[in-house]
């Protein structure tokens, strides 16, 4: 058994590791429809469509993701070969999307370019997986301790992104010899190639003592958990299927906000420049939420309550972004606060997944931790494909051509969509969360009930 305070020591190289892999989709994420539209010429409408088939496929791989880590057995663990060799896939991803090969604006172009996006964000589904089991165990059986490890993770995550805002357009004009082209993307994406894989050895180092082989005559003993039982503990489990489409909602407003700032700076403010701003200076404020979230949560009275309230300050935080978003402090301020309150929902959402699959386990016995944890991947991934249409929607509206000029109305229109995509997103899951089902004491009984009767959390560790 570990004790918890070598737990809470390791968390802080959990810490460093999110640090440096948080620049993984670093390009893929922020820059994907820039790399399209501007670098590979492709008009936004087949960008959109190529993206929502990719998607709408990788949603559907997701599905299955969360099967092969609930049945992984190797000698180095069940998480950890994911942690190691999965951002290898990540990384020939975003090249893939930097390497328009078949000319400018060309349907080969955009497909090729597409599945690299595709095959970047699909290992995520592996990795973010591996990540959250991982973060589980370390927690162990601890409801608290769950949600600081969790915070920890978010902690680096956001750190690590106010650096790739600092340095990712200085190392594109780098590489590029001052101009935001190809080349100065593809040398930006080596530097973070090698930040990733040194960050995913750290957390495959630190993990060893948590997530333990299970290949041999004891694991061999272990019944797999079926298919079909892993599904119905989903669909049948209300807290489950709450968080989830919750998360749905609000990742779908996300992804629009972030497609789009690169444009509102560009388009809008009138300075490229203004993303360097607007990615440090957002993730900064979601450090500091990570950091406080864990301690309002316990004062708050559990995780629930607390992402209740968070939906609605983050959502209605929004409304400023349509108000004063024209001007470069007047976008920057509102995301800040968007980025800040959101911040103690992305920490508490990886451990209500947990939770769901304790209240699961107490209630039926079958353990679909891991694959629990992979739907937090599925709702990504069909936010990510909801996303992908609205931001070829809202292009199309503004009548979008790379290197326009936004009259009044045009920047109006934009500036009020980059506002209410995510306001909605966050204000909408509040209901579902209000007939979740299980309250913050009934789940943390619950949770130190499967510790005593399954050992959940330790991982026999």
């Amino acid at each position: 058994m570990v004790d918890r305070q070598t737990r809470i020591r390791d968390s802080w190289w959990l810490v460093l590791s999110r640090i440096l892999t948080s620049v993984s989709l670093a390009i893929v994420t922020s820059y994907y429809s820039f790399c399209f539209t501007d670098l590979a010429g492709i008009s936004p409408t087949l960008m959109s469509t190529c993206m929502f088939v990719c998607t709408s496929a990788s949603v559907v791989l997701s599905f299955f993701s969360g099967a092969f880590v609930q049945n992984t057995r190797t000698r180095l663990g069940q998480y950890r070969p994911w942690i190691m060799f999965g951002p290898l896939a990540t990384i020939l991803g975003g090249f893939m999307l930097l390497a328009p090969l078949f000319g400018q604006g060309t349907v080969a172009t955009a497909v090729f370019m597409a599945v690299g996006y595709f095959i970047a964000n699909s290992s995520m589904d592996f990795i973010g997986t591996a990540n959250y089991g991982t973060q589980g165990l370390i927690g162990g059986s601890d409801s608290n301790l769950r949600t600081l490890i969790s915070g920890r993770a978010w902690q680096g995550g956001a750190l690590g992104l106010v650096m790739t805002g600092l340095i990712t357009l200085p190392l594109v004009r780098f590489f590029g010899g001052g101009q935001e082209n190809l080349t100065g993307f593809r040398g930006a994406q080596f530097v973070f190639f090698l930040m990733v894989m040194a960050g995913s050895y750290i957390n495959f180092s630190i993990c060893k003592k948590y997530d333990l082989p299970n290949k041999g005559a004891a694991a061999a003993a272990t019944e797999k958990t079926k298919f079909l039982d892993m599904i119905q503990g989903v669909i049948a489990n209300r807290p489950a299927m709450m968080v989830i489409l919750s998360d749905v909602l609000r990742f779908t407003g996300y992804y629009v906000l972030f497609s789009l700032m690169v444009y509102h700076c560009t388009y809008v403010i009138g300075d490229m420049n203004a993303m360097t701003y607007t990615l440090s200076t957002t993730n900064l404020a979601a450090f500091i939420g990570a950091t406080l979230a864990p301690m309002i949560s316990e004062k708050f009275g559990g995780r629930k309550r607390t992402a209740i309230l968070f939906s609605i300050l983050t959502g209605g935080s929004c409304i400023f972004i349509g108000i004063f978003g024209y001007s470069l402090w007047g976008f920057v301020i509102p995301c800040s606060l968007y980025f800040f309150f959101m911040s103690f929902l992305d920490t508490i959402d990886i451990p209500m997944y947990l939770d769901a699959a304790e209240y699961w386990q107490n209630k039926t016995g079958k353990d679909t931790r891991a694959y629990m944890l992979s739907m937090y991947s599925v709702a990504v991934k069909i936010a990510i494909a909801v996303s992908t249409v609205a931001l070829g929607a809202i292009l199309n509206l503004i009548h979008y051509t790379p290197g326009m000029v936004l009259d009044d109305a045009g920047a109006k229109a934009l500036c009020w969509a980059t506002a209410l995509s995510p306001g909605l997103g966050y204000l909408l899951p509040v209901i579902l969360l209000l007939i979740h089902g299980v309250s913050d004491k009934e789940m943390a009984r619950i949770i130190e009930e499967n510790a005593k009767k399954y050992g959940v959390g330790d991982n026999q560790s």
